[in-house]
This record gives C-alpha cells, sequence and structure tokens, in this order.
C-alpha cells in the first residue's frame, strides 16, 4: 500500500474527488505517512467474522466527521459512494464499509472495546507534547510558576420515548434509545439520558480524556475516572500532577467529588454549595472585618472577594461517597449586589454571596485570583464545545448502542487532536527556557492545606503583619542561617536558667499572648526555652525569617527536631503527608525590639548541632487514620493584603489563539481540485470452496488481529493529481508532522 502525490494540468474528469472531500484526501495521505491509520485500526478490536473492523471503519469516520457536519452517515454514504473507492486506496484498504456495514459494526461495539480504544488513542498524535507543554499554553501565578489547567464540563445527552401503541395484535415494545431515566438539564426535554464526561486542557484545546455513562454513575466516580486517565497524559508529557489544576463546574463541588480528585494528586477550583458556611460565626466575623478586594477579571457585574478559611468538608450522608475521608479545602466568598444580572449564589438581603473552593496556596493565587481562574472557564471549555459544534457536530446521533456513539465521539476528538497538532507543525512556536533551579519556583514542591486546619499559627505565617516601620530592622551578619537536613538545631543549650526563663517569656508573647493567640493546648516551656505543641514535643527557636514580598516584617521560626512526630496520635491533625522523620515549624511576626533581642540572644548563644534521628524506611511509614475530622470552624487570621496589580489579575493567561491554529491546519489540507488515480491490482484466482487454503481454515480457527487486518489492507497504490487552475502557480502539497507515533 502507498499513494504518492503529481501535478498535471488537464487529469482524467472520471478520478476527480468532490469538492466537500478534499480536506479529507490530505488527511488520510498525511496519516498515512505516519502509519496513524495502522495504529488506530489495530487499537480498535471489536471481533466481526466477516465483517469491517478496524482500519476501514476508523478511515470511513475521519472522512465523514471532517467533510459532512449536518447529514447522517447514509446520506453520506449514497451521495459519495464512488469517491469513497478511491479514498479507501489512499487509506490503504481495499474499500470502505458502506452505511448499513457502519450501523451493524457500531452495534456489535461494547463499552469495554470503546473506552480502552480511547485511553489508547485520544492523546496518540504526533508532537502533542510539544503543544501542551507550551508556555503559552500555561497559566502563571504571582511567584512566576507555571500551571496546567484541566476542563471537566460533563454534557448530557437526552432522548425522547415516544408513546407506542400497546394491543395484542402489535409486537412487542422495544426501544433502541440508550441510557437511564434522569435530570436532563435546564431547558432540555427527554425522558433517557446518557453523560459525556470530557477532559480538555484550557490552554491548548487539546482533548485528553473522554467517557460516556450510560448509567446513573455517581459525579465523583465519573469525574475521577476522567482526571486520572487526563494526568496519565500529562505524566507522559512530563508534567507532574501537582502542577496541574482540575476546573470544574459545580456539578463536582460536592465534597466527595472533591476528595477523589484531591487524592489523584491534582489541585482543584470549583464552586461550592455549601452556603450554611456563611452563618458561622467565624466567617461572619471574617466577612465583616476582613479586607475585600476587588475582582476585576472575567466578570461584568461589580464583585468582590475574600478569603474565609480553611474547612474539612465531609461527604454527604446517603451519598455514593458517604465514609469518605472529607476533603480539606480553602474557601473564597464573592459578593455582589442582588440587583445585578448575574445568575446564581445565594442571596442574603440587598447581597448575593456565591462560595469557591479550592487547594491552591495563599501566596500564589489570592482571592481574586481564584475567582478569576474559575471564571475564565467560560473562555475555554465553553468556546471549545461551541467550536467542536461548528466544525464536527458531536452531538448528532451515531447509533443507539451507546458504546458505539462513544467510539465515534472518540475518532471526532481525536481528530480535533490531530488538526490542532497539524496546525501547530505548520508553525510551531519556539519553546521558553524553563525556571533556573535556583528560584523559588522550581524549588517549590506543592501546598499542603492541612497545617491550615491545625493550627492558626501556621495559617498566620501566610499572613503577615501589617507594614511598620519600626519593624524593619538590620540584623547583622552573626545571624545564624537556615541550616542544611544533614543536621539539626538546639539552640539555648548551654544557656543559664535566667536566660532560658527570657528565651521562654518571649516565646509565650509571641505565640500565645498574641492577638491571633494558638489553640489552649499549646504552651510555653521557660525551663528549657521551648515551646511545647499539644503532643509534648518541644519547639526550638530555629531562626529568624528576612522580610519580603510577603512577609513585611521578621519572624521568629521554632521547630522540632526530625522525626519527633513519627507514632505521635495527633500527627493526623497536623500533617497531610505520611513520610518519615519529617519535623513541625511555625512562626510569628516580631516588632523592632523583639527582634533585636532575639538577634542578641542567638548570637550569645548559637545553636549546636546534634545528630538526627534514624530514618524509618518507606513501608513502615505512619499511614493516615481514617477517623472522620469534625467540621472545623472558620478561620479568623488577617488574610493577606491585597496585591493590586496595574490592570486584571496578576496571574498569567494563556495566549494562544486555538482557532487560528486550527484553522492554519485547515488551509494546510485544503488543497484545491483533487484527481486519485488507482493502479491496477492483479485479481487472485479464486480457491475451490472445497478446499482449505490455510491450516486456520482447515481447523476452523479463529482470525487473528493482524490477519483481520490484513484481510481489508489494499495491495495497490494511488497518486494523488493536485491540478493547476489557470493563471495560478503551483502548491506543493506535503506532509508537515514529525515523529514516531506508537502505542
Amino acid at each position: 500500500m502507498s499513494s504518492s502525490i503529481s501535478y498535471v494540468s488537464t487529469p482524467a474528469n472520471d478520478t476527480r474527488i468532490p469538492d466537500p472531500l478534499t480536506p479529507s484526501v490530505g488527511l488520510l495521505h498525511e496519516m498515512a505517512h505516519h502509519d496513524v491509520l495502522g495504529v488506530l485500526g489495530d487499537a480498535f478490536r471489536v471481533s466481526r467474522r466477516g465483517g469491517y473492523t478496524g482500519r476501514p471503519l476508523v478511515a470511513f469516520f475521519l472522512v465523514f466527521l471532517l467533510c459532512e457536519r449536518r447529514a447522517g452517515i447514509r446520506w453520506f454514504y449514497t451521495t459519495y459512494k464512488k469517491a469513497l473507492k478511491r479514498l479507501a486506496r489512499v487509506a490503504g484498504c481495499k474499500a470502505l464499509p458502506s452505511s448499513a456495514s457502519v450501523s451493524r459494526a457500531l452495534g456489535d461495539v461494547t463499552m469495554a472495546d470503546a473506552t480502552a480504544f480511547t485511553d489508547a488513542t485520544l492523546a496518540a498524535v504526533p508532537g502533542i507534547s510539544s503543544v501542551l507543554t507550551a508556555h503559552d499554553a500555561t497559566y502563571g501565578d504571582r511567584l512566576g510558576g507555571a500551571w496546567h489547567v484541566l476542563d471537566a464540563d460533563p454534557s448530557v445527552q437526552a432522548f425522547i420515548q415516544r408513546g407506542l401503541v400497546a394491543s395484542d395484535d402489535h409486537p412487542e415494545v422495544e426501544r433502541m434509545a440508550p441510557g437511564v431515566p434522569g435530570y436532563v438539564g435546564r431547558n432540555k426535554r427527554g425522558d433517557l439520558r446518557i453523560r459525556h464526561v470530557p477532559v480538555c486542557h484550557a490552554g491548548s484545546g487539546l482533548w485528553l480524556s473522554y467517557q460516556l455513562w450510560d448509567d446513573n454513575a455517581s459525579a465523583s466516580q465519573a469525574i475521577a475516572a476522567g482526571f486520572q486517565q487526563a494526568l496519565a497524559v500529562m505524566s507522559t508529557s512530563g508534567v507532574p500532577p501537582e502542577r496541574c489544576i482540575a476546573r470544574m463546574d459545580g456539578e463536582f463541588g460536592s465534597a466527595g467529588a472533591m476528595r477523589r480528585v484531591v487524592d489523584e494528586g491534582v489541585h482543584l477550583v470549583t464552586r461550592l454549595s455549601r452556603y450554611r458556611l456563611l452563618d458561622e460565626p467565624g466567617v461572619r466575623t471574617v466577612m465583616a472585618t476582613g479586607a475585600w478586594c476587588a475582582v476585576t477579571c472575567g466578570v461584568s457585574a461589580q464583585r468582590e472577594a475574600i478569603d474565609i478559611g480553611v474547612f474539612a468538608l465531609h461527604p454527604a450522608k446517603d451519598s455514593a461517597d458517604e465514609g469518605r475521608e472529607p476533603a480539606v479545602v480553602r474557601v473564597v466568598a464573592v459578593r455582589r449586589p442582588s440587583d445585578s444580572h448575574a445568575g446564581g449564589g445565594h442571596t442574603k438581603g440587598d447581597t448575593t454571596y456565591e462560595l469557591f473552593a479550592t487547594t491552591l496556596p495563599f501566596d500564589r493565587f489570592t482571592a481574586t485570583d481564584i475567582v478569576g481562574l474559575y471564571n475564565d472557564r467560560s473562555g475555554h471549555i465553553e468556546n471549545r464545545f461551541a467550536q467542536e459544534d461548528r466544525e464536527l457536530n458531536l452531538g448528532r446521533t451515531f447509533s443507539y448502542n451507546a458504546a458505539g456513539q462513544a467510539f465515534v465521539n472518540a475518532i471526532g476528538l481525536y481528530l480535533w487532536n490531530y488538526q490542532t497538532v497539524l496546525g501547530w507543525m505548520t508553525n510551531p512556536i519556539p519553546p521558553v527556557e524553563p525556571a533556573p533551579s535556583g528560584s523559588k519556583d522550581a524549588a517549590w514542591l506543592g501546598p499542603d492545606l492541612t497545617h491550615h486546619l491545625a493550627s492558626e499559627t501556621e495559617a498566620a505565617t501566610t499572613a503577615p503583619m501589617p507594614n511598620d516601620p519600626s519593624g524593619q530592622v538590620d540584623l547583622p551578619d552573626a545571624v545564624p542561617a537556615v541550616p542544611s537536613k544533614s543536621f539539626e538545631w538546639m539552640p539555648f543549650a548551654d544557656a543559664g536558667a535566667e536566660t532560658r526563663r527570657a528565651v521562654g517569656k518571649l516565646i509565650g508573647d509571641l505565640f500565645l499572648d498574641h492577638r491571633l493567640p494558638l489553640p489552649t493546648q499549646w504552651s510555653a516551656d521557660p525551663a528549657n526555652a521551648v515551646l511545647r505543641c499539644p503532643g509534648s514535643h518541644m519547639l526550638f527557636p530555629f531562626s529568624i525569617a528576612q522580610p519580603g514580598p510577603h512577609r513585611p516584617r521578621h519572624q521568629l521560626i521554632v521547630r522540632t527536631r526530625a522525626g519527633v512526630c513519627d507514632g505521635c496520635p495527633l500527627r493526623p491533625d497536623c500533617f497531610q503527608s505520611t513520610r518519615p522523620a519529617v519535623y513541625k515549624q511555625v512562626a510569628r511576626s516580631m516588632n523592632a525590639e523583639q527582634t533585636q533581642q532575639v538577634t542578641a540572644l542567638l548570637q550569645a548563644h548559637p545553636p549546636t548541632a546534634v545528630p538526627p534521628p534514624p530514618r524509618v524506611p518507606a513501608k513502615q511509614a505512619i499511614p493516615r487514620t481514617k477517623a472522620e475530622l469534625a467540621m472545623f470552624p472558620a478561620r479568623t487570621w488577617e488574610t493577606p493584603a491585597p496585591v493590586q496589580p496595574a490592570s486584571g489579575s496578576a496571574i498569567r493567561r494563556p495566549r494562544l489563539r486555538v482557532a487560528a491554529i486550527r484553522r492554519a491546519a485547515l488551509e494546510h489540507l485544503n488543497i484545491g481540485p483533487v484527481h486519485i488515480r488507482l493502479s491496477q491490482v492483479p485479481c487472485k484466482p479464486k480457491s475451490h470452496p472445497f478446499v482449505a487454503t490455510t491450516n486456520a481454515a482447515l481447523r476452523r480457527q479463529r482470525m487473528t488481529w493482524s490477519s483481520r487486518n490484513a484481510r481489508w489492507a489494499s495491495q495497490g497504490s494511488a497518486t494523488i493529481i493536485l491540478q493547476r487552475q489557470a493563471g495560478t502557480r503551483w502548491v506543493k502539497f506535503q506532509p508537515v508532522m514529525t515523529g514516531v507515533l506508537s502505542i
């Protein structure tokens, strides 16, 4: 099988390909150049005895979806039957199936076959990693870090069951529509529904996973399976899960769905409907005394946002996720006048409130950034759906077998990805150099919101005190630097009783008598100059943190020795991680006098090194308990002072023009008037029906997948002829994609 291209001025008229099918000629030739059709055909394994399977079916739907957006399969086949015979040779097939063969093939597909085909092929496009990892396809936080946003927005396809006459003279009623009864959405009519769950990469517009559910699967189960496959694709491109953000519709704002997503190692941003949090006393205090920041991105109505705390949200009773561990999330509240035209939210008096849940860190995304990040959904996933309807129209019913419908949709989404990468390859953007290894972004390993839930002091470390000129003290060079991980420090070991009491009093003033005090279980130990946690572990003065962009004053850092928390029964309330030999650390801001006092004490009594405890092997790591965490009241810590950028939000948004990239692909495939000349294939003499030609036929063995695909492989060649119009120059068509495709 081979196809080549030649250029003539007056080809034969009987070889002309209709103009609507012209882009499919370039597409099939491009795919045959990389053997993409062979790989896709091998991935679609449906046993149909003597019927079409694999490569011919995939090629048929690629041509159908690319060239026909409104009509059905039968009309398409009857209209272009003669041209499809020539297109089959370009695809390397003897022939393409008829509309009846296509219908029978889709009816034989099982959901396991469709799921396996989708997972294996959806992202198997040569060069897809270069588009996914492009700098202009990522979001940027306030510290310069790059993030990949994955959008999930399921859609429901409804079917109406018309009334059928039931009598003894009529056969038994047989319904063809798939699905189950359920809610089909606003402004929709239907008795049965199926749910499509795609996951799209927001910056590049590429589809990473797709699933079709024809039963009443829980929302958390559907979304977890979708993100699991999407994160596998991102990992193949070298993007770790902790650099991905799952942006979900409010349908997945339940505790069970959020917990399942977080368990995959990805961050999340979603709308939350637990408006009873607004009645918590601590939340009311924060909303009454905290600083509301204006939301200036992605909205038209006047809105303001504020962080109201970190909460442990439990799954609802009688839900599919009842009994699961709670989801620990950061909650952002948004308010707007109730007379605005924006929909959604919970109205109290003349104000409407909205809630958003996330696990993103405070120092990288402020409350206004979270709201702007969620509002960007309408500019990405909604536009992708609208563009897909215009170009492919996958909302049509291709088969009343749900698995067959899923198979065609998977081919359509693969065609979308292939066209996007093809357009990118026509004019690729040079890559951006990664951040240096010593930068803040390269050293950051990801946030842990559990420490905000366990102690208010750690939350205060991300909420610096207001700027105070008197607190800016130039420390001498003798202040200890942060030690290496090879040893831990124990300061004031050689100090006298009076010095230790002075240090203990200073610790009590900072950590216990502060206007944001620690819980009552914490205490100061003047005899040892330490702070004791509820587990009676000692936290020694460790170092002094210098002022920075998010730390206007010096801070005293106290921490435990590494490994003392291993085996502590209170550890699940302090750490989400189960790694052994970790330490507990808290910090407090100091004024100028306290900073000078601590500096002098550390100079007079420098810490002495002590050997660290032996590390526990990973297999003996302490597991996280499954005991339910009680609903924690809202925190009243002071939120960080808002950083108002010059214009809009401080986060960087993706700048790829997906529509322009896809237009470049269509221009590349639209090669003008096309003729296809087929070579003569010698006919093999037919064998006698009484004689077996192979041992497998003699033994009546099943055909292998290789033999099934070889049965439909073409032995002839096709020559693609590009016709030159009068007064125009030749336009050479050559494949532009590079790389080797393998699954």
